[in-house]
């Protein structure tokens, strides 16, 4: 609430989407004041901030403006100031930052304004209000992905998570296995065998998708997870080392 704008960052199964799910109905925002859009390599500055668009009308085609989703969303906020907004980019580095905010990356230094290299339906500026609040995601065992811009870096607060191994160890029950040790025993050997703690395993791999069961495994459950999910990560993991 203090910076308006982090990223919660962590490797697969840390429980970002989790956090996030639970910040869209907290009781500081609505959840029906939220978005989320997802960043990819083909989201554009079209589809974040606006585009123009061929329209027919007559038989006459005539070129019009389209709002995109993050510009739609702060004209909402500024016709509502007594609430809080929350904007959530899921995966925001698999998106190339620069292109997709442009000129308006300069907006995210509150009290500023930018002119838009374009006027859409009639918007000409843009500034984000202060009620408006932005959270990314980052997973940061992909590969496939750059670093983020400085200048994304310099505006937002960045927040690390961890796997919980005591969640496992005191709340999902197999047997009569600590899951908790488990885990952290797997990921010391990711360590130990790849050197990268940017590949270790978050805790949801081992919680049950059926949460209602007191967060209890079957054996099939659990060896369906384990066989098919689980080693098929640690195999793509080690994909480019033999000796893994």
């Amino acid at each position: 609430l203090d910076k308006k704008q982090m990223v919660l960052t962590g490797v697969p199964g840390v429980g970002k989407s989790r956090y996030t799910t639970i910040l869209m109905d907290s009781e500081h925002f609505l959840k029906d004041k939220t978005e989320m859009v997802q960043f990819h390599a083909n989201y554009s500055y079209e589809d974040f901030i606006g585009s123009e668009t061929l329209t027919s009308v007559g038989g006459a085609t005539t070129v019009t403006t389209r709002r995109g989703v993050f510009l739609d969303f702060i004209q909402k906020a500024k016709n509502d100031p007594g609430n809080k907004y929350l904007f959530i980019i899921d995966e925001l580095n698999r998106g190339n930052i620069a292109e997709i905010f442009g000129e308006t990356i300069l907006t995210l230094d509150r009290g500023y304004s930018v002119r838009l290299t374009k006027e859409i339906e009639g918007i000409i500026s843009l500034e984000i209000p202060d009620n408006v609040y932005i959270l990314g995601t980052m997973n940061t065992s992909d590969r496939n992905i750059a670093f983020l811009d400085l200048a994304i870096r310099r505006r937002f607060a960045f927040i690390n998570l961890f796997p919980n191994y005591d969640f496992l160890s005191e709340m999902v029950v197999f047997e009569s296995i600590d899951l908790g040790n488990v885990l952290k025993i797997i990921n010391q050997r990711i360590l130990e065998t790849l050197g990268d703690p940017e590949l270790l395993l978050g805790q949801s791999y081992f919680i049950p998708n059926d949460k209602d069961a007191n967060y209890a495994w079957t054996i099939e459950s659990f060896k369906n997870q384990f066989n098919f999910v689980l080693l098929p990560t640690l195999r793509e993991y080690s994909f480019n080392d033999a000796n893994a």
